[in-house]
């Protein structure tokens, strides 16, 4: 380890370890990843192992794995897998180097694979391959096998499995038990809508994972996993390392030497079959294990590792989070796991207010910041030598000199209230239930862009740019309170009436997508929640604006219903749905349909042949063919394609004479 480093900060350690613990290396799978992930982690053994990976991936697909992990290409399975794999196993590399050793390696869903890679199976460019063949593999999803994963936080399993029966939503099956109070679902897209809806009903909790765009550990992934199981035939795997063992949270139980033998069948099974996350870290902490760091992107295995813990002895690290330098996490990581497994550290009391400012501002530990602020001297730059942005230093500069920032006399209680009223309207949630210390996105399920259309609506009602304060971290709603300025007002802004507007803009929706209207709800996002691409999202714009004689540009925007319906203001005389519009329309041809047909669902031209059954021979369910009805409606027919004008369609040769009949 770099003991340089912790010197430098007044840490003194003692290399004394204790005998009976055992450290867990735990790898996250899909959701994960994010932008930019370790684009500026400079550990050379980090790059190094990205180099290979990047080498192997542009080898197979012509492309820089580095480059796309910095694009908005970090979400599509081609480029997600092969990514979160590279950097867990460059991860796992990086610690290895410092000698932070584990004794067992768990990988969550996908993050298996990177563990079997780290357990000696096989080597990273060999994973490259893989995770590439899979990706290809899910990308042949039949649109009546596409679905979302959703997560529940409740133990009322009794009740949730009632709701799925009594709605009939024979999709919707249990993928992945995380904590008693977090259970994963997977289904098809409009199932899971009904399902969140009613649930919503029932003041049961819950968030769409958006950034899983599969249904995972699902029967519907059951061609892909068997496609899967042929390709991985081709590969020949290595038997663990004798010094490690990798705990499989499919077989629910750790790797044995004779499992090599039908390794294909395990990591395709993978795709089909649901775990309990849960029961596997509680037998791994009965073996020994009380150490758990995550090795990969992000820190949501941390969070689910402590609810599970919780009332246990237990030391659970992060080596990244989200919005952090990427150095900083990994050296907290590293010297919290030295400061509480390998020894003790020593220091003297400091400045208590400067030092929960400078934990709530940075998110450094406690340890650290003691000793920063214990070896401090008032002629050191604060910014540089703290490492934090300029607006943290001031505020720091006044603690250091005995001034307050904060505005203690603030009435906490008025302002906690006054926001957790917005969070009720963004979110559906009683004000009752939001707790000050609640976690937005592990307790509350309150993703990024979520919190980020919080934390706009806050800074308009008190009048402070939260949004702009990249460098603060806003967790909880205590974390809130800590930047609201002295003495703010809170006026809510008075609200227009919208609903039929918003009636007006689902019944669009509804016709350009075939999403049933009562599952779409106002505040749900078009891509985030509903899957709208940008293209789809257009088509519904430009129906909108023709609905109301207005520039679809006014709405460029708008991330759902109730912000499409509050663009549009001072409403003119409205047009009918159903009304005749002029506008120089192409003419629809065969040629044509067929194009738009392969572009929405990836057949090539040359096998659309006119006659071909739309569902039984291309695999084109309803909400599909109302989306293609929608696309070629908008090109070629000013009106919007009722839906029950659409349901007699069976066949490419009668969506040219349905438009034809129009004309």
């Amino acid at each position: 380890m770099d003991n340089l480093f912790f010197q430098k900060q007044g840490i003194l350690l003692k290399q004394r370890k204790f005998k009976s613990n055992k450290v867990a290396f735990v790898f996250p799978g899909h959701g994960s990843q994010y932008k930019g992930m370790f684009s500026k982690f400079h550990n050379e053994t980090f790059r190094n192992t990205m180099r290979i990976a990047d080498s192997e991936y542009k080898k197979i697909t012509g492309k820089s794995l580095i480059h796309l992990i910095e694009s908005d290409a970090i979400n599509k399975p081609e480029v997600m897998q092969p990514a979160i794999f590279a950097t867990e196993v460059a991860m796992f590399k990086s610690l290895k180097e410092r000698d932070i050793i584990s004794n067992v390696l768990i990988g969550h869903s996908f993050g298996e694979i990177s563990a079997l890679c780290c357990g000696g199976v096989f080597d990273v460019k060999t994973g490259i391959d893989i995770c590439i063949k899979r990706a290809k593999i899910l990308n042949t999803l039949k649109p009546d096998k596409s679905g979302f994963m959703i997560a529940v936080r409740s133990e009322q399993r009794e009740l949730i499995n009632n709701i799925i029966r009594k709605m009939s939503l024979n999709s919707v099956e249990v993928a992945i038990k995380n904590t008693k109070k977090n259970t994963v679902y997977s289904g098809q897209k409009v199932d899971i809508l009904r399902f969140r809806k009613s649930l919503k009903q029932n003041n049961i909790g819950s968030k769409l994972l958006t950034s899983i765009p599969f249904p995972f550990h699902s029967p519907l992934l059951r061609e892909q996993s068997s496609k899967f199981e042929k390709m991985l035939n081709e590969y020949e795997f290595h038997y663990l390392k004798k010094d490690i063992e990798v705990y499989s949270t499919i077989l629910g139980r750790k790797y044995e030497e004779a499992d090599i033998k039908v390794m294909p069948k395990i990591i395709a099974s993978q795709l089909v079959t649901p775990f309990d996350f849960e029961n596997i870290i509680l037998d791994v902490y009965k073996s020994g294990v009380n150490t758990f760091i995550e090795c990969g992107p992000s820190n949501v295995l941390n969070k689910l590792i402590s609810k599970i813990l919780e009332s246990k002895s237990s030391l659970i690290l992060s080596t990244n989070t989200k919005g952090e330098d990427s150095n900083f996490s990994f050296l907290r990581a590293c010297s919290e796991f030295i400061l509480n497994y390998r020894g003790k550290i020593k220091m003297a009391d400091s400045n208590k207010k400067a030092e929960n400012y400078l934990v709530s501002a940075t998110g450094y530990p406690h340890s650290l910041v003691k000793s920063l602020l214990e070896n401090y001297n008032a002629e050191d730059d604060i910014r540089k030598y703290f490492a934090v942005p300029e607006d943290i230093a001031e505020k720091l500069k006044k603690y250091l000199i005995n001034q307050e920032t904060l505005n203690d006399k603030q009435n906490k209680e008025n302002i906690n209230k006054k926001i957790k009223r917005v969070i009720a309207e963004e979110t559906g949630y009683p004000e009752e239930i939001l707790e000050e210390n609640a976690d937005f996105e592990a307790d509350l399920g309150i993703d990024s862009v979520k919190l980020s259309e919080i934390l706009s609506k806050l800074s308009k009602k008190f009048k402070i740019n939260l949004e702009g304060k990249t460098n603060k971290k806003f967790n909880t709603i205590r974390d809130i309170i800590a930047c609201l300025p002295n003495e703010s007002e809170f006026t809510l802004d008075k609200e227009v009436d919208k609903v039929d507007v918003e009636d007006k803009i689902r019944t669009v929706i509804e016709k350009l997508t075939g999403y049933p209207k009562d599952v779409l709800e106002n505040n749900a996002r078009f891509e985030a929640d509903l899957g709208i691409d940008l293209d789809k999202k257009k088509e519904i714009f430009n129906q909108v604006a023709s609905l109301y004689g207005l520039d679809n540009q006014n709405f460029d925007s708008a991330n759902t219903i109730q912000e499409l319906a509050s663009s549009i203001k001072n409403l003119p005389v409205e047009k009918s749905i159903n009304q005749e519009q002029s506008g120089n329309k192409e003419q629809i041809s065969e040629d044509k349909v067929k194009q738009i047909i392969a572009e929405e669902t990836g057949y090539p031209v040359e096998i659309l042949n006119s006659d071909a059954d739309l569902e039984a021979d291309l695999g084109i369910d309803s909400v599909k063919k109302g989306e293609i009805l929608g696309k070629l409606s908008s090109k070629f027919d000013d009106q919007i394609v009722e839906k029950e004008n659409f349901e007699g369609i069976e066949t490419i040769q009668d969506i040219i004479t349905f438009f034809q009949k129009k004309k």
